[in-house]
């Protein structure tokens, strides 16, 4: 009831004259108070919406509380100016008396909250200072993708290092096996092949012996001859001298067959030679031939068109590891049946060895590539793609080049390319 009352009381008029009395209801004067007040009422009223809307949108703003007050105070004067239009005609006073206390309540208490934080927003950074600082911010952030980058690379190459001494060490391995297993095949070849060959020289002596006997047997009776005729017919002995020969030839043969390849097998590893020294490549051509020739007999004909080259200062085995890459992937380029071409010769300088096969091509995007550690275009799980990158290293190391030329569907060329007599920067560094 008592707000009732009050409310009464600011809504009434009291006998008082209209605010247009005092200026005589002049139209001009009318009309500019009213529309002076009513826009400042609309844009009094639209600046609080939005600061509500960015308080809203960003409510990581420290000071969204003062954003607040300052929309009620801006709206109370607004509503100030609307009532400031109204009394011209209706003399709302006690009503705009009290929008005018509010307002002032309400701007006295923005005041207060307002001025202590003056030295905290002093201290935030200008748009300079937060100019420079961001420019900072991006020098540093680009330095440290720059170094992220150079970082990745050094992880890149310490992989393919790690990744290639892998594969020298496990190929060192092979090496060091195909060795010991020659050396201890070497020996018992050895006494075998002996054993065979005087065995072959006794069985000459004693078929002489069994002929010596056989043109004597006409000094025999007729009953010891007929026993004799008897025997050689069960033995089937004209046989047993012929085919006795034979497999004693053929053995020997196959002993000597053997005893290449532990001769290639000991070539191929050069366990024993660490440094470089001068040797014939198409010597170890053959002696890679001869390890590898168990996966190239079933896919290709290998036709051999070597130049008579010169010896070279090398190491042999890191060679003969070129040579076995540049083999095994020539027959595994070719899907049925094909030809592989081994070539050799020489410019003075300079002598190369040529690998071609008729296999499928490699394509022309993948050319730049082949190189690439890990890079391998065989189906997963049948490469490593380090065949071709440690060949380059080593062939490199030697002061030589890998050439390639390829069409697809009609095969690939590798030339390496080597100079005859190494420099000392190079004997330093195949060496270590």
């Amino acid at each position: 009831m008592i707000m009732i009352n009050e409310l009464s009381r600011l809504l009434a008029v009291n006998g008082y004259l209209p605010h247009g009395f005092c200026i005589n209801w002049s139209p001009l004067l009318i009309w500019t108070y009213v529309i002076s007040d009513i826009l400042i009422f609309l844009a009094y009223f639209s600046m609080p919406m939005a600061l509500v809307y960015f308080a809203r949108r960003r409510k990581d703003f420290p000071y969204r509380w003062l954003l607040w007050a300052f929309a009620t105070f801006i709206m109370a004067c607004g509503a100030t100016h609307l009532m400031g239009a109204i009394v011209l005609w209706y003399p709302l006073y006690g009503l705009d008396a009290a929008l005018k206390a509010f307002t002032a309540l309400i701007s006295v208490a923005t005041a207060v909250i307002l001025w202590p934080l003056i030295p905290q927003a002093l201290k935030l950074p200008s748009p300079g200072q937060l100019k420079r600082v961001n420019e900072e911010l991006q020098t540093v952030n680009t330095a440290l993708l720059a170094e992220k980058a150079r970082q990745e690379e050094l992880i890149r190459k310490l992989a393919e290092a790690h990744s290639q001494l892998l594969q020298s060490e496990k190929m060192a391995s092979i090496g060091q096996l195909a060795a010991g297993v020659a050396h201890e095949i070497n020996n018992p070849i050895g006494f075998v092949n002996s054993n065979l060959g005087t065995l072959q020289h006794y069985m000459v002596d004693l078929f002489k012996t069994l002929s010596a006997y056989e043109q004597s047997e006409g000094e025999m009776s007729t009953e010891t001859r007929g026993v004799l005729t008897k025997l050689k017919q069960q033995m089937d002995l004209t046989y047993l001298r012929d085919d006795t020969n034979n497999l004693l030839s053929e053995s020997i043969e196959g002993l000597q067959r053997v005893k290449r390849i532990v001769q290639d097998l000991k070539d191929f590893s050069h366990v024993d030679e660490t440094g470089k020294q001068y040797a014939n490549l198409e010597q170890g051509l053959d002696s890679t031939l001869n390890v590898v020739w168990n996966e190239l007999k079933y896919k290709a004909e290998v036709v051999k068109e070597y130049g008579g080259i010169p010896e070279i200062e090398c190491i042999p085995s890191q060679l003969n590891q070129v040579f076995m890459n540049l083999l095994t992937n020539a027959a595994q380029a070719i899907e049925a049946h094909g030809k592989i071409t081994l070539r050799t010769g020489h410019n003075g300088e300079n002598v190369w060895v040529e690998v071609e096969d008729t296999g499928k091509g490699i394509q022309p995007e993948h050319l730049d590539r082949i190189f690439e550690p890990f890079f391998t275009t065989k189906p997963v799980g049948t490469g490593t793609g380090l065949g071709l990158s440690l060949s380059y290293g080593i062939v490199q190391q030697h002061g030589g080049r890998i050439e390639v030329s390829s069409e697809v569907g009609k095969g690939s060329v590798f030339r390496v390319v080597l100079p005859q007599h190494a420099s000392p920067a190079q004997s330093s560094a195949t060496s270590a």
